[in-house]
């Protein structure tokens, strides 16, 4: 009876700490204005991916039984897993970088006037003809074509987990029933925004001669729009320590604290949607809990047991490059620029300006998991309803925008009074507005001033993953030695377009010796 009495008071206290998580402090930071949370996100330049890693249902399948029931010599239990994770198709999760409500991007130049109010984009402006304020040039620029995109991830990963008790390492009885690990996953991230052109006509003679060739221009240093980007690294390398402060009769309390090191990769800045395994480059604090209480009083044959796992990663800021828009002008970056010394028609691709140095601040990480374990030798079937999520990343200049240098071009041929390029504040990504000019009437330069920058644009925003899991276990209880083979899968959809859907499968292998 006290064993129940103190595993409900734990799982009270769980509930009561993912309840806070997901549906109370952190509302105003992981969700942000409540009523607006259903809209979906559009026109962002960074997304955060969930990684393979990075799933407590994956990683604790009858490990439990492992990491606080260590059998043999050593006192030492391991598991390696292989899992393989793939996203579905979402015609949300492309809002999420393309304009709000549009998954078809109409591309026209100026020459078709019939598409002045419904394009999505001027052609001029990513380089589909020339940039220019004079009617007869514009005239005759009569490009048109659509593309859109369908971003799709690939990850597939070899975890490995190794644990130690500390009972008889150290005299001190506290370390009786604690232990260290290590978590070393290694993974391939293959990202591509597979961007799809249709309808193109009127290709330009010269430049980029279609949608493709223009969003993966080699004067771009940023935020370009290539094919797979895959990389390969040791993910997010984790240390653990933690204690069991309960294992018996399928009853389990456990609690651990983790630190993880940035082995893996940051977000490259050259390209949108760029594949990152772990962290982005974070290095990460964090704790968790493993519960565990069977729900049935005769234990002898069968347990069905109710577990909940929670863990929560906090991530120290770090400094990246990212690429932002114009506030109120979404697409800005691929925009053409001018600088306030420049000679006319001397242009510089937006994304070039709007690539910023940015301290990154990611808060936290949290993963949530609970279901049933039915458990009766030699198999352990377990089904879960699981949760995990983010909130909105926060952006701050590393250092101050060059106030005064860049602005809008306008394509105008005559020059300032000062002898360099005008420009046309006015513009968006869909139009070419009339030339700035002073109160003389003459052509002038209006500058981008640092309030002009949108910095959440290039800022991961909050997300909320559900997930249902599905395992079994082929389980060998040994006299000085257990061991298991784990198989499954499950399916995780965000609540919103801000993550990505995905399904995974995977088989592992564990034992204690």
């Amino acid at each position: 009876m006290k064993n129940y009495a103190i595993a409900l008071v734990c799982l009270l206290i769980a509930s009561s700490c993912s309840a806070n998580i997901f549906n109370g402090d952190w509302n105003d930071t992981l969700f942000g204005d409540s009523c607006c949370y259903l809209e979906e996100t559009h026109s962002r330049s960074f997304m955060i991916t969930r990684s393979i890693a990075n799933n407590l249902c994956v990683n604790n399948n009858w490990w439990l039984d492992i990491l606080y029931n260590k059998k043999g010599p050593l006192l030492s239990g391991a598991q390696i897993i292989a899992a393989y994770q793939h996203s579905m198709p979402d015609e949300k999760t492309a809002r999420y970088f393309l304009f709000k409500s549009k998954n078809n991007i109409l591309v026209s130049g100026s020459g078709n006037t019939s598409d002045t109010l419904t394009r999505d984009i001027m052609a001029e402006w990513i380089g589909l003809g020339t940039l220019t304020n004079d009617p007869t040039k514009r005239a005759a620029n009569t490009f048109r074509g659509g593309f859109t995109l369908n971003p799709v991830q690939q990850q597939m990963g070899i975890l490995f987990e190794y644990k130690k008790d500390l009972r008889g390492v150290f005299e001190w009885s506290f370390f009786d029933d604690s232990w260290v690990g290590v978590f070393a996953p290694i993974t391939v991230v293959s990202n591509n925004l597979q961007l799809c052109e249709f309808d193109v006509i009127n290709r330009p003679t010269t430049g980029p001669h279609d949608i493709i060739e223009a969003m993966d221009q080699p004067s771009w240093a940023y935020n370009r729009i290539a094919g797979q980007r895959s990389t390969l690294r040791l993910s997010d390398l984790q240390f653990k320590f933690g204690k069991a402060f309960l294992f018996q009769d399928h009853f389990i309390l456990g609690y651990y604290s983790l630190i993880s090191f940035p082995t893996g990769n940051r977000q490259n800045p050259g390209y949108l949607f760029d594949a990152v395994a772990g962290n982005n480059g974070h290095l990460a604090f964090g704790s968790g809990v493993n519960m565990q209480i069977p729900l049935n009083r005769d234990l002898s044959s069968y347990a069905i047991s109710l577990f909940v796992d929670l863990e929560a990663q906090f991530l120290l800021h770090n400094t990246q490059f990212r690429t932002v828009d114009l506030r109120g002008k979404p697409w800005s970056r691929y925009m053409q620029f001018v600088r306030n010394d420049s000679p006319v028609n001397a242009t510089i691709p937006g994304v070039n300006v709007l690539t910023v140095e940015v301290l990154v601040h990611p808060y936290s990480i949290v993963d949530f998991s609970g279901g049933l374990r039915i458990t009766s030798e030699p198999i352990e079937f377990e089904i879960g309803y699981d949760i995990w999520g983010h909130p909105q990343e926060y952006l701050y200049l590393r250092c101050p925008f060059p106030e005064d240098r860049y602005g809008i071009a306008s394509g105008n041929e005559a020059p300032t009074v000062a002898g360099t390029a005008p420009t046309a504040s006015q513009s968006t990504i869909k139009t070419l507005a009339p030339v700035d000019v002073d109160g003389d009437d003459n052509p002038t330069f209006v500058s981008i001033k640092q309030g002009d920058l949108d910095l959440q644009s290039g800022a991961a925003q909050s997300t909320l993953n559900q997930k249902i899991h599905a395992s079994i276990s082929f389980l060998h209880i040994g006299k000085n030695r257990d061991g298991f083979i784990n198989i499954g899968a499950f399916y995780d959809v965000p609540y919103r377009n801000t993550a990505l859907t995905n399904g995974a499968v995977w088989i592992k292998f564990g034992t204690s010796f």
